[in-house]
């Protein structure tokens, strides 16, 4: 499907659907119409067979409230995890979803929208570098839809800190003893 149409240039993206995946920089809220917002929170990096949560984020500044379905599509290499899904939230193979999702008018991200979490485990035999690809859509069924991806690379690889000190001062021919200390991090 070719949107040549498409004004590419709009700072102002609300239920694009389409290209609507995330939001640019410069997204101005007070000046879209039927304004719903949705994000995903989930970490940049997790070991093979660690656990991992993705959180779903919405608000809506518009003037109107919305009604809709919430649905959360998880990546191969991951599976829910025990009690792993919030509230009434249903799972059907990769897709996690929540049905009549009430986004209350003149809500924003310091309160009044909602959140949803699914808490999931990476397959202890992901291979390093692999990306686990989730994408979170809010439809109303009509006319607006905003979704958000989320990437988290698998690393297998330790990430240690290390720390070392020592006395700040010392005199001509006394002995430096030094602390060396090694926390694993990753």
């Amino acid at each position: 499907v070719v949107h040549d149409d498409f004004d590419q240039r709009a700072d102002a993206w609300c239920g694009l659907g389409f290209y609507n995946r995330g939001r640019p920089g410069n997204w101005v809220p007070s000046r879209a119409v039927s304004c719903v917002s949705l994000s995903i929170d989930a970490p940049e990096t997790v070991m093979p067979g660690d656990e991992l949560t993705y959180l779903l984020k919405y608000h809506n500044e518009s003037s109107s409230n919305f009604d809709g379905t919430l649905t959360l599509e998880l990546p191969a290499d991951v599976s829910v995890s025990d009690g792993g899904i919030s509230h009434d939230g249903t799972q059907s193979g990769r897709t996690i979803t929540w049905e009549k999702v009430k986004v209350p008018a003149g809500s924003s991200p310091e309160g009044g929208g909602g959140e949803e979490s699914v808490r999931v485990g990476v397959a202890a035999n992901v291979t390093d570098g692999t990306e686990l690809l989730a994408s979170a859509t809010l439809d109303d069924g009509f006319e607006t839809s905003v979704n958000d991806p989320a990437k988290t690379t698998v690393s297998a690889k330790s990430v240690l800190n290390a720390t070392l000190s020592a006395a700040e001062t010392v005199l001509p021919g006394e002995v430096i003893e030094y602390d060396l200390s090694v926390k694993n991090v990753g």
